[in-house]
Protein backbone atom coordinates (compact mmCIF):
# COMPACT_ATOMS: atom_id res chain seq x y z
CA UNK A 1 0.00 0.00 0.00
CA UNK A 2 1.28 3.09 -0.74
CA UNK A 3 2.29 6.04 2.07
CA UNK A 4 0.04 8.93 1.80
CA UNK A 5 1.76 11.79 3.96
CA UNK A 6 -0.72 14.36 3.92
CA UNK A 7 -4.13 15.37 3.11
CA UNK A 8 -3.84 17.80 0.56
CA UNK A 9 -2.87 16.38 -2.83
CA UNK A 10 -2.89 17.12 -6.23
CA UNK A 11 -3.31 13.71 -7.26
CA UNK A 12 0.19 14.12 -9.96
CA UNK A 13 -0.04 10.23 -9.46
CA UNK A 14 -2.59 7.82 -9.82
CA UNK A 15 -2.74 5.20 -7.27
CA UNK A 16 -0.94 2.09 -7.84
CA UNK A 17 -2.16 -0.76 -5.12
CA UNK A 18 -4.78 -3.36 -5.99
CA UNK A 19 -8.41 -2.59 -5.02
CA UNK A 20 -11.37 -5.11 -5.41
CA UNK A 21 -14.34 -3.86 -6.97
CA UNK A 22 -16.86 -3.97 -4.00
CA UNK A 23 -14.22 -1.50 -2.32
CA UNK A 24 -13.90 0.65 -5.04
CA UNK A 25 -17.61 0.67 -5.58
CA UNK A 26 -18.05 2.05 -1.88
CA UNK A 27 -14.87 4.50 -1.79
CA UNK A 28 -16.95 5.88 -5.54
CA UNK A 29 -19.97 6.17 -3.65
CA UNK A 30 -18.99 7.52 -0.71
CA UNK A 31 -17.24 10.72 -2.85
CA UNK A 32 -20.71 10.92 -4.73
CA UNK A 33 -22.33 11.51 -1.62
CA UNK A 34 -20.22 14.08 -0.43
CA UNK A 35 -21.29 15.83 -4.24
CA UNK A 36 -24.55 15.37 -3.16
CA UNK A 37 -23.94 17.23 -0.24
CA UNK A 38 -22.44 20.29 -1.97
CA UNK A 39 -24.94 20.35 -4.34
CA UNK A 40 -27.89 20.06 -1.24
CA UNK A 41 -25.78 23.13 -0.30
CA UNK A 42 -25.68 25.13 -3.23
CA UNK A 43 -29.08 24.39 -3.76
CA UNK A 44 -30.09 25.95 -0.39
CA UNK A 45 -28.45 29.37 -1.11
CA UNK A 46 -25.33 28.83 0.76
CA UNK A 47 -22.21 30.02 -0.85
CA UNK A 48 -19.09 27.65 -0.74
CA UNK A 49 -16.06 28.01 1.83
CA UNK A 50 -18.25 30.27 4.27
CA UNK A 51 -19.16 29.28 7.74
CA UNK A 52 -22.72 28.35 6.98
CA UNK A 53 -21.61 26.19 3.57
CA UNK A 54 -18.76 24.51 5.75
CA UNK A 55 -21.15 24.06 8.88
CA UNK A 56 -23.66 22.49 6.59
CA UNK A 57 -21.35 20.04 5.22
CA UNK A 58 -19.55 18.89 7.97
CA UNK A 59 -23.18 17.71 9.87
CA UNK A 60 -23.79 16.18 6.97
CA UNK A 61 -21.01 14.42 6.60
CA UNK A 62 -21.10 13.20 9.62
CA UNK A 63 -25.30 12.51 9.71
CA UNK A 64 -24.36 9.93 6.74
CA UNK A 65 -21.02 8.96 8.35
CA UNK A 66 -18.93 9.19 5.45
CA UNK A 67 -16.03 7.61 7.17
CA UNK A 68 -13.84 8.77 5.05
CA UNK A 69 -14.30 12.29 5.13
CA UNK A 70 -14.80 12.55 8.56
CA UNK A 71 -11.37 11.32 9.13
CA UNK A 72 -9.87 14.08 6.68
CA UNK A 73 -11.38 16.80 8.11
CA UNK A 74 -10.33 15.85 11.88
CA UNK A 75 -7.02 15.89 10.34
CA UNK A 76 -5.80 14.02 13.22
CA UNK A 77 -2.49 12.55 11.77
CA UNK A 78 -1.97 9.04 14.63
CA UNK A 79 -6.09 8.20 14.63
CA UNK A 80 -7.09 4.72 13.22
CA UNK A 81 -7.15 4.55 10.05
CA UNK A 82 -5.66 8.16 8.65
CA UNK A 83 -3.08 6.35 5.80
CA UNK A 84 -6.29 4.49 5.00
CA UNK A 85 -8.69 7.60 4.22
CA UNK A 86 -6.06 9.13 2.54
CA UNK A 87 -5.82 6.29 0.63
CA UNK A 88 -9.33 6.39 -0.62
CA UNK A 89 -9.16 10.11 -1.21
CA UNK A 90 -6.53 9.82 -3.67
CA UNK A 91 -8.64 6.52 -5.53
CA UNK A 92 -11.74 8.27 -4.96
CA UNK A 93 -10.55 11.16 -7.04
CA UNK A 94 -9.15 8.76 -10.22
CA UNK A 95 -11.79 7.08 -10.96
CA UNK A 96 -14.19 9.51 -10.55
CA UNK A 97 -12.18 11.29 -12.80
CA UNK A 98 -13.07 8.87 -15.47
CA UNK A 99 -16.37 9.22 -14.87
CA UNK A 100 -16.60 12.66 -15.29
CA UNK A 101 -14.21 13.62 -18.04
CA UNK A 102 -16.76 12.33 -20.74
CA UNK A 103 -18.61 16.54 -21.50
CA UNK A 104 -17.04 19.78 -20.53
CA UNK A 105 -20.59 20.16 -17.97
CA UNK A 106 -19.28 17.12 -15.79
CA UNK A 107 -15.80 18.32 -16.18
CA UNK A 108 -16.55 21.45 -14.64
CA UNK A 109 -18.45 20.33 -12.03
CA UNK A 110 -15.96 17.80 -10.92
CA UNK A 111 -13.82 20.09 -10.51
CA UNK A 112 -15.44 22.66 -8.66
CA UNK A 113 -16.20 20.01 -6.36
CA UNK A 114 -12.80 18.89 -5.81
CA UNK A 115 -11.94 22.11 -5.03
CA UNK A 116 -14.45 22.90 -2.96
CA UNK A 117 -13.38 19.82 -0.59
CA UNK A 118 -9.56 20.80 -1.52
CA UNK A 119 -10.73 24.12 0.38
CA UNK A 120 -12.03 22.44 3.26
CA UNK A 121 -9.17 19.90 4.29
CA UNK A 122 -6.37 23.17 3.81
CA UNK A 123 -8.40 25.20 6.41
CA UNK A 124 -7.48 22.33 8.76
CA UNK A 125 -3.71 22.03 8.24
CA UNK A 126 -1.15 22.54 10.32
CA UNK A 127 1.48 25.36 9.06
CA UNK A 128 4.25 22.60 8.95
CA UNK A 129 1.67 20.48 6.74
CA UNK A 130 0.97 23.27 4.34
CA UNK A 131 4.61 23.87 4.35
CA UNK A 132 5.63 20.73 3.53
CA UNK A 133 2.55 20.20 0.30
CA UNK A 134 3.82 23.97 -0.97
CA UNK A 135 7.36 21.92 -1.45
CA UNK A 136 6.06 18.56 -2.17
CA UNK A 137 3.61 20.75 -5.32
CA UNK A 138 5.92 22.94 -6.54
CA UNK A 139 3.21 25.51 -5.68
CA UNK A 140 5.52 27.97 -4.03
CA UNK A 141 5.85 31.80 -4.65
CA UNK A 142 8.25 34.03 -4.59
CA UNK A 143 8.54 35.27 -0.86
CA UNK A 144 9.01 39.47 -0.65
CA UNK A 145 11.82 40.34 1.59
CA UNK A 146 11.42 41.98 4.82
CA UNK A 147 12.94 45.61 3.14
CA UNK A 148 10.91 45.10 -0.27
CA UNK A 149 7.47 44.60 2.02
CA UNK A 150 8.55 47.89 4.11
CA UNK A 151 9.02 49.60 1.15
CA UNK A 152 5.54 48.65 -0.41
CA UNK A 153 4.15 49.16 2.96
CA UNK A 154 1.50 51.93 2.35
CA UNK A 155 0.48 50.29 -1.31
CA UNK A 156 0.18 46.73 0.10
CA UNK A 157 -1.91 47.87 3.14
CA UNK A 158 -4.11 50.02 0.77
CA UNK A 159 -4.68 47.55 -2.38
CA UNK A 160 -4.74 43.77 -0.05
CA UNK A 161 -6.70 45.36 2.23
CA UNK A 162 -5.12 43.31 5.58
CA UNK A 163 -5.20 46.10 7.80
CA UNK A 164 -6.55 43.50 10.71
CA UNK A 165 -3.54 41.45 10.03
CA UNK A 166 -0.24 41.91 12.11
CA UNK A 167 1.60 43.33 9.21
CA UNK A 168 5.27 43.00 10.73
CA UNK A 169 4.62 39.29 10.89
CA UNK A 170 2.62 38.52 7.94
CA UNK A 171 4.63 36.84 5.23
CA UNK A 172 3.45 38.81 1.29
CA UNK A 173 4.23 36.58 -2.04
CA UNK A 174 5.06 37.83 -5.22
CA UNK A 175 3.90 36.27 -8.26
CA UNK A 176 3.39 36.87 -12.25
CA UNK A 177 -0.15 38.69 -12.21
CA UNK A 178 -1.29 36.06 -14.63
CA UNK A 179 -1.32 33.42 -12.42
CA UNK A 180 -3.80 35.00 -9.88
CA UNK A 181 -6.82 36.09 -12.53
CA UNK A 182 -9.68 36.13 -9.24
CA UNK A 183 -7.65 39.03 -7.45
CA UNK A 184 -7.52 41.27 -9.78
CA UNK A 185 -11.11 42.83 -10.87
CA UNK A 186 -11.72 43.14 -7.19
CA UNK A 187 -8.22 45.11 -6.71
CA UNK A 188 -7.17 42.54 -3.78
CA UNK A 189 -3.08 42.62 -4.89
CA UNK A 190 -0.54 45.25 -5.78
CA UNK A 191 0.28 45.53 -9.43
CA UNK A 192 4.17 46.34 -9.74
CA UNK A 193 5.91 45.44 -13.16
CA UNK A 194 3.76 42.97 -14.29
CA UNK A 195 4.11 40.67 -10.37
CA UNK A 196 1.13 40.50 -7.95
CA UNK A 197 1.81 40.70 -4.43
CA UNK A 198 -0.14 39.51 -1.75
CA UNK A 199 -0.50 38.28 2.27
CA UNK A 200 -0.31 35.11 3.08
CA UNK A 201 -3.89 34.63 3.66
CA UNK A 202 -4.26 34.93 -0.18
CA UNK A 203 -2.78 31.82 -0.71
CA UNK A 204 -5.21 29.43 -1.45
CA UNK A 205 -6.08 31.83 -4.40
CA UNK A 206 -3.59 31.14 -6.31
CA UNK A 207 -3.24 26.94 -5.00
CA UNK A 208 -7.29 27.03 -6.67
CA UNK A 209 -6.10 29.08 -9.70
CA UNK A 210 -3.30 26.57 -10.63
CA UNK A 211 -5.19 23.71 -9.70
CA UNK A 212 -8.09 24.25 -12.06
CA UNK A 213 -5.67 24.59 -14.78
CA UNK A 214 -4.05 20.97 -13.49
CA UNK A 215 -7.53 19.33 -13.04
CA UNK A 216 -9.23 20.77 -16.36
CA UNK A 217 -6.21 19.94 -18.48
CA UNK A 218 -5.89 16.06 -16.84
CA UNK A 219 -9.44 15.84 -17.56
CA UNK A 220 -9.54 16.60 -21.47
CA UNK A 221 -6.64 14.28 -21.56
CA UNK A 222 -8.70 12.09 -20.05
CA UNK A 223 -11.55 12.26 -22.59
CA UNK A 224 -9.10 11.44 -25.50
CA UNK A 225 -7.61 8.36 -24.44
CA UNK A 226 -10.75 6.89 -22.24
CA UNK A 227 -12.21 5.31 -25.73
CA UNK A 228 -9.15 3.47 -25.96
CA UNK A 229 -7.16 3.26 -22.68
CA UNK A 230 -9.67 0.98 -20.72
CA UNK A 231 -9.48 -2.75 -21.79
CA UNK A 232 -10.90 -4.79 -18.77
CA UNK A 233 -14.50 -5.23 -19.29
CA UNK A 234 -15.60 -5.37 -15.63
CA UNK A 235 -13.85 -1.51 -15.80
CA UNK A 236 -16.16 -0.29 -18.33
CA UNK A 237 -19.32 -1.40 -16.95
CA UNK A 238 -18.36 -0.01 -13.54
CA UNK A 239 -17.32 3.45 -14.51
CA UNK A 240 -20.72 3.48 -16.66
CA UNK A 241 -23.29 2.39 -13.67
CA UNK A 242 -21.71 4.56 -11.31
CA UNK A 243 -24.65 6.96 -9.90
CA UNK A 244 -23.18 10.08 -11.10
CA UNK A 245 -24.40 13.77 -9.46
CA UNK A 246 -24.32 15.82 -12.44
CA UNK A 247 -25.29 19.65 -12.58
CA UNK A 248 -28.14 21.08 -12.98
CA UNK A 249 -28.61 24.37 -14.73
CA UNK A 250 -32.80 24.58 -15.45
CA UNK A 251 -33.76 26.50 -12.41
CA UNK A 252 -31.57 29.58 -10.84
CA UNK A 253 -32.83 28.51 -7.08
CA UNK A 254 -30.42 30.83 -4.95
CA UNK A 255 -32.28 31.49 -2.59
CA UNK A 256 -29.45 34.53 -1.71
CA UNK A 257 -30.38 35.98 -5.15
CA UNK A 258 -33.80 37.94 -5.63
CA UNK A 259 -34.47 38.55 -9.36
CA UNK A 260 -37.42 41.20 -9.02
CA UNK A 261 -38.52 44.62 -10.34
CA UNK A 262 -35.94 46.63 -8.66
CA UNK A 263 -33.09 45.11 -10.24
CA UNK A 264 -34.15 43.52 -13.26
CA UNK A 265 -31.95 46.17 -15.57
CA UNK A 266 -28.96 45.78 -13.56
CA UNK A 267 -29.34 41.56 -13.62
CA UNK A 268 -29.78 41.53 -17.21
CA UNK A 269 -27.08 44.09 -18.00
CA UNK A 270 -24.49 42.24 -15.59
CA UNK A 271 -25.64 38.50 -16.30
CA UNK A 272 -27.70 38.33 -19.25
CA UNK A 273 -26.49 35.89 -22.52
CA UNK A 274 -26.48 38.29 -25.60
CA UNK A 275 -29.45 37.13 -26.64
CA UNK A 276 -31.55 37.78 -23.66
CA UNK A 277 -29.79 41.14 -23.23
CA UNK A 278 -30.85 41.74 -26.41
CA UNK A 279 -34.63 41.06 -25.60
CA UNK A 280 -34.62 42.94 -22.54
CA UNK A 281 -33.24 46.22 -24.66
CA UNK A 282 -36.11 45.47 -27.03
CA UNK A 283 -38.56 45.34 -24.90
CA UNK A 284 -37.35 48.62 -22.52
CA UNK A 285 -36.82 50.16 -26.36
CA UNK A 286 -39.91 49.67 -28.19
CA UNK A 287 -42.65 48.16 -25.16
CA UNK A 288 -43.93 45.36 -27.10
CA UNK A 289 -42.24 42.33 -28.35
CA UNK A 290 -43.59 39.54 -31.11
CA UNK A 291 -45.29 36.15 -29.76
CA UNK A 292 -41.49 34.01 -29.95
CA UNK A 293 -39.71 36.94 -28.45
CA UNK A 294 -42.60 36.90 -25.62
CA UNK A 295 -41.88 33.18 -25.08
CA UNK A 296 -38.44 32.76 -25.51
CA UNK A 297 -37.81 35.82 -22.72
CA UNK A 298 -41.13 35.19 -20.88
CA UNK A 299 -39.61 31.66 -19.44
CA UNK A 300 -36.50 32.41 -19.44
CA UNK A 301 -37.48 35.21 -16.51
CA UNK A 302 -39.73 32.38 -14.91
CA UNK A 303 -36.50 30.40 -14.61
CA UNK A 304 -34.33 32.43 -13.35
CA UNK A 305 -36.49 33.46 -10.46
CA UNK A 306 -38.91 36.07 -11.13
CA UNK A 307 -42.08 35.39 -9.37
CA UNK A 308 -44.96 35.26 -11.27
CA UNK A 309 -47.05 38.65 -10.03
CA UNK A 310 -43.73 40.74 -10.62
CA UNK A 311 -43.70 39.49 -14.16
CA UNK A 312 -47.53 40.39 -14.82
CA UNK A 313 -46.34 43.93 -13.27
CA UNK A 314 -43.35 43.61 -15.19
CA UNK A 315 -44.64 43.15 -18.55
CA UNK A 316 -48.05 45.43 -17.99
CA UNK A 317 -46.04 48.19 -16.95
CA UNK A 318 -44.39 48.01 -20.30
CA UNK A 319 -47.04 46.98 -22.69
CA UNK A 320 -49.12 49.83 -21.38
CA UNK A 321 -46.82 52.32 -22.44
CA UNK A 322 -48.02 51.73 -26.09
CA UNK A 323 -51.69 50.69 -25.17
CA UNK A 324 -54.48 50.29 -22.40
CA UNK A 325 -55.09 48.47 -19.34
CA UNK A 326 -58.23 46.91 -20.49
CA UNK A 327 -56.05 46.07 -24.38
CA UNK A 328 -53.54 44.48 -22.65
CA UNK A 329 -55.73 42.38 -20.39
CA UNK A 330 -57.92 41.19 -22.96
CA UNK A 331 -55.40 40.18 -25.83
CA UNK A 332 -51.99 39.40 -23.78
CA UNK A 333 -51.91 39.04 -20.18
CA UNK A 334 -53.34 35.01 -21.17
CA UNK A 335 -49.79 34.26 -22.69
CA UNK A 336 -48.15 34.99 -19.50
CA UNK A 337 -50.58 33.56 -16.91
CA UNK A 338 -49.96 30.47 -19.49
CA UNK A 339 -46.23 30.73 -19.09
CA UNK A 340 -46.75 30.55 -15.73
CA UNK A 341 -48.68 27.25 -15.22
CA UNK A 342 -51.68 29.72 -14.16
CA UNK A 343 -54.66 28.75 -17.15
CA UNK A 344 -55.05 26.80 -19.71
CA UNK A 345 -53.25 22.71 -19.66
CA UNK A 346 -51.22 24.58 -16.59
CA UNK A 347 -47.99 23.62 -18.31
CA UNK A 348 -45.26 24.00 -16.33
CA UNK A 349 -42.83 25.11 -19.64
CA UNK A 350 -38.78 23.91 -19.93
CA UNK A 351 -36.39 27.18 -20.32
CA UNK A 352 -35.41 27.21 -24.12
CA UNK A 353 -31.54 25.26 -24.80
CA UNK A 354 -28.83 26.82 -27.08
CA UNK A 355 -29.47 24.41 -29.50
CA UNK A 356 -34.08 24.94 -29.92
CA UNK A 357 -32.98 28.86 -30.06
CA UNK A 358 -30.52 28.38 -32.82
CA UNK A 359 -33.06 25.55 -35.05
CA UNK A 360 -35.25 28.83 -34.59
CA UNK A 361 -35.74 31.02 -37.39
CA UNK A 362 -36.67 34.49 -36.91
CA UNK A 363 -37.89 36.27 -40.20
CA UNK A 364 -38.25 40.43 -41.08
CA UNK A 365 -38.73 42.08 -37.90
CA UNK A 366 -38.25 39.25 -35.06
CA UNK A 367 -35.38 39.44 -32.49
CA UNK A 368 -35.52 36.29 -30.89
CA UNK A 369 -33.00 33.53 -31.85
CA UNK A 370 -29.05 33.57 -31.21
CA UNK A 371 -27.55 36.18 -32.01
CA UNK A 372 -24.02 34.54 -32.89
CA UNK A 373 -26.46 32.40 -35.45
CA UNK A 374 -28.98 34.47 -36.65
CA UNK A 375 -27.58 38.01 -36.79
CA UNK A 376 -25.54 39.62 -39.16
CA UNK A 377 -21.78 39.56 -38.71
CA UNK A 378 -20.93 42.85 -38.80
CA UNK A 379 -23.67 43.46 -36.44
CA UNK A 380 -22.78 41.07 -34.32
CA UNK A 381 -18.90 42.57 -34.87
CA UNK A 382 -20.18 45.96 -33.87
CA UNK A 383 -22.15 44.70 -30.96
CA UNK A 384 -18.91 43.58 -29.26
CA UNK A 385 -17.14 46.00 -30.07
CA UNK A 386 -19.65 48.41 -27.99
CA UNK A 387 -19.26 46.15 -25.14
CA UNK A 388 -15.36 46.95 -25.28
CA UNK A 389 -13.95 44.13 -26.40
CA UNK A 390 -10.41 43.87 -27.24
CA UNK A 391 -9.41 43.12 -31.07
CA UNK A 392 -8.25 39.67 -29.98
CA UNK A 393 -11.50 39.13 -28.86
CA UNK A 394 -13.20 39.99 -31.78
CA UNK A 395 -11.33 37.90 -33.86
CA UNK A 396 -12.17 35.30 -31.63
CA UNK A 397 -15.77 36.00 -32.04
CA UNK A 398 -15.38 36.37 -35.63
CA UNK A 399 -13.54 33.06 -36.21
CA UNK A 400 -15.87 31.08 -34.31
CA UNK A 401 -19.14 32.50 -35.89
CA UNK A 402 -17.60 31.58 -39.32
CA UNK A 403 -16.90 27.92 -38.27
CA UNK A 404 -20.32 27.66 -37.15
CA UNK A 405 -19.11 27.39 -33.30
CA UNK A 406 -21.72 29.38 -32.06
CA UNK A 407 -22.05 28.06 -28.41
CA UNK A 408 -17.73 28.66 -28.13
CA UNK A 409 -18.43 31.95 -29.79
CA UNK A 410 -21.29 32.77 -26.75
CA UNK A 411 -18.47 31.36 -24.23
CA UNK A 412 -16.07 33.66 -25.75
CA UNK A 413 -18.70 36.64 -25.43
CA UNK A 414 -18.56 35.49 -21.38
CA UNK A 415 -14.99 35.53 -21.03
CA UNK A 416 -14.77 38.54 -22.57
CA UNK A 417 -17.31 40.94 -21.11
CA UNK A 418 -16.48 39.34 -17.61
CA UNK A 419 -12.62 39.11 -17.67
CA UNK A 420 -12.90 35.17 -16.75
CA UNK A 421 -10.85 32.07 -17.53
CA UNK A 422 -13.84 29.57 -18.02
CA UNK A 423 -13.82 26.63 -19.93
CA UNK A 424 -17.49 26.03 -20.19
CA UNK A 425 -19.51 25.62 -23.30
CA UNK A 426 -23.29 27.10 -22.46
CA UNK A 427 -26.27 24.52 -23.07
CA UNK A 428 -29.00 26.93 -22.19
CA UNK A 429 -29.14 30.94 -21.69
CA UNK A 430 -30.36 30.17 -17.91
CA UNK A 431 -26.56 28.04 -17.43
CA UNK A 432 -24.84 31.38 -18.50
CA UNK A 433 -27.19 32.96 -16.41
CA UNK A 434 -26.17 30.65 -13.53
CA UNK A 435 -22.53 30.72 -14.50
CA UNK A 436 -22.27 34.79 -14.78
CA UNK A 437 -24.22 34.71 -10.96
CA UNK A 438 -21.72 32.11 -10.00
CA UNK A 439 -18.20 34.74 -11.04
CA UNK A 440 -19.82 37.66 -9.47
CA UNK A 441 -19.89 35.37 -6.02
CA UNK A 442 -16.76 33.93 -5.96
CA UNK A 443 -14.56 37.71 -6.74
CA UNK A 444 -16.95 39.03 -3.63
CA UNK A 445 -17.65 36.12 -1.40
CA UNK A 446 -16.11 35.96 1.89
CA UNK A 447 -13.35 33.24 0.98
CA UNK A 448 -10.64 35.79 2.41
CA UNK A 449 -12.28 36.61 5.06
CA UNK A 450 -12.68 32.78 6.15
CA UNK A 451 -9.15 32.45 5.44
CA UNK A 452 -8.12 35.17 7.26
CA UNK A 453 -9.99 34.59 10.55
CA UNK A 454 -7.90 30.56 10.12
CA UNK A 455 -4.85 31.64 9.25
CA UNK A 456 -4.50 35.02 11.65
CA UNK A 457 -1.23 34.70 13.93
Amino acid sequence: MDDYKLNLTTYTTPPSECCSLPELQQICEERLQLYKIMDEAKNLGYKPSTAVWNEYLESQIVQRKLSTSIILLRNENYSVGHNKARRHNHIAHWMLSLCYCRTKDLRVFFTRCELQWFEMLYKRMKDEELQQFFTDSELECVVVSQREKNLLKEQLLMCTKVKEIDFDTTIFYKINFSEIPTLLPSRKVFLCKGLAYFPQNYLIYHIHNKLWRLLSGRLFWLNKVLPTGIKEDRIEYFLNNLPLISPNYKRFSDKNIIVDLENIDQVAAAHYPLCMKTIHSLLRNEHHLKYDCKMQYGIFLKWIGLSYQDAMEFWKDEFTKKMSSEWFDRKYSYLFKHQYGKVGGMIDYEPSSCEEIQNSCPGPGQHHGCPFKHWDLDRLLQRCRSDGFSTYNIKNVRDLVISKKYEEACMMYFRATHNATVENVFKSPNQYFVESYEFEESLNDCLVDVFVECCDP
